[in-house]
């Protein structure tokens, strides 16, 4: 049996966590950052990838449907608690997760179990009235031609079809489709929500000046009691290998100059994640050091480039490159950009390179231990929603500045080296070009011509 209370020792700076009989589980951590107060979220692992072909955009709608009444609170009463205590909702739906916030200055007793209360309401309580299913209806639709009807979205929803190659999160977009969303039954949309709002995909998250136990111990009454369906499993989506380099090309009108991001796709290994993380920074900022010394040589050819991690789908994770170029000779800059990165990425890192950045990362990770204390609270919250949806590792900061140092000290700049050709060296590469000029010069035919420069200079097999 497990226990209903965690035995970890509730420290400053630590986060509490455990998991209630019923499979839910809870991060609880004591932060006092001033005027912090409180920060709540209610982290559901489901999103639109779980849909079945009739309910596209069902998380969505549901997610609307959670923030109206529920059995004990009706939407006014709702808003008058938020009103109260002056908390702050916010809501969104990906394709992996369904995520609800709840934010205030206050941090007392009746406002710490209101906002527990009330995400107790969202996980299972929902009443699903069918007047309020139509306001949420017509409200899903606004959204959905506000949204969509623009260019911005054409282009994101291009990108990502060509990104997430024929998978089934391509055809499962979190907006949905309206033709659905108009049918869309009270049965169907409580089918959703009774499948996949259940205790064992559910964790509650709470970060702020508060006592950690009083919080655990309202979190158990309002949670302990939640049945857990016996449902078909979560099914975790796989993203096909390509067969060949992808490309496409959005025209981006209010653009000034044109920006290139280079996508390589990865698989994520959550047990050998602290150590890819700092390798890649290590090695990525090295290169981007390089690259911004060539600026000169090449005639200023690119504004600047960049580089992110970026993670939003279970399993994976992608590395951007992203380089603003020039819109007077496109195609021969980006050719050339290209070269100037193949070139100076198979130089050996060089001891010198290493020990400095070394030196600034470890500088780096000394101020950050200091400054702990002022983290904003939603953004400890938002690691704590990554390691429930994505498994990303979750340590102290003592303990992520043990192993940190331990890795510097050992790392050489040959495993640097060899580990950036690792990532660099993927057959899942994307290319994305967003460009106010959409005419020969920039059409995918015309990226097309230097696929062979391409895949020469960006190792694409």
């Amino acid at each position: 049996m497990i226990s209903p209370f965690s035995k970890q020792k509730p420290e400053i700076g630590h986060v509490v966590t455990s998991v209630l009989e019923n499979g839910m589980t809870y991060y609880v951590q004591a932060h006092t950052q001033p005027n912090s107060g409180i920060v709540f979220a209610l982290a559901v692992k489901a999103g639109s990838v779980l849909e079945d072909e009739h309910e596209k955009g069902a998380a969505h709608f549901v997610e609307h449907m959670c923030l109206a009444d529920t059995h004990y609170l009706s939407k006014q009463e709702i808003g008058s608690i938020y009103k109260l205590y002056n908390i702050n909702c916010k809501a969104y739906t990906n394709y992996e997760e369904t995520v609800y916030m709840l934010q205030s200055p206050c941090n007392d007793v009746e406002a710490i179990e209101k906002c527990i209360m009330t995400l107790s309401g969202i996980a299972c309580e929902v009443a699903f009235n069918c007047d309020r299913i139509e306001e949420v209806r017509e409200d899903v639709l606004k959204e959905w031609s506000f949204t969509q009807n623009t260019q911005k979205a054409y282009n994101r929803n291009h990108t990502l079809q060509i990104l997430l190659n024929e998978s089934r999160y391509i055809y499962h977009l979190p907006i949905g489709i309206p033709e659905q969303i108009r049918e869309f039954s009270r049965e169907t949309l409580i089918k959703f929500y009774k499948t996949w709002y259940r205790p064992e995909l559910i964790a509650l998250i709470a970060v702020g000046d508060f006592d950690v136990k009083l919080v655990e111990e309202t979190i158990y009454r309002y949670f302990h009691s939640t049945p857990n369906y016996k449902v078909p499993p979560r099914v975790i989506y796989s993203i096909p290998d390509h067969v060949q380099p992808r490309f496409t090309v959005n025209r981006v009108s209010q653009r000034e100059d044109t920006e290139v991001n280079i996508y390589l796709r990865h698989s994520f290994h959550p047990l050998s994640a602290p150590k890819l993380k700092l390798m890649d920074q290590l090695s990525f900022n090295i290169l981007m050091k390089r690259i911004e010394c060539q600026k000169k040589k090449h005639n200023k050819l690119w504004n600047n480039i960049l580089w992110a991690t970026e993670r939003f789908l279970i399993g994976y994770e992608f590395i951007v490159l992203s380089v603003k170029l020039q819109n007077k000779y496109l195609i021969s800059d980006l050719t050339e950009c290209l070269y100037v990165f193949d070139h100076i990425s198979k130089q050996n890192f060089s001891d010198t390179e290493v020990s400095f950045e070394r030196m600034g990362f470890k500088k780096d990770l000394e101020q950050n231990y200091q400054l702990y204390a002022s983290i904003p609270s939603k953004i400890l919250v938002k690691e704590y929603i990554n390691n429930f949806i994505y498994d990303e590792p979750l340590m102290t900061m003592e303990n992520e500045y043990e192993v940190v140092n331990n890795l510097l000290a050992s790392i050489t700049p040959k495993e640097l080296y060899d580990h950036l050709h690792q990532r660099l060296n993927t057959v899942n590469n994307t290319l994305i070009v967003n460009s106010p000029i959409l005419d020969e010069r920039i059409t995918t035919n015309a990226i097309n011509e230097y696929s062979e420069s391409l895949n020469k200079y960006m190792y694409w097999q």
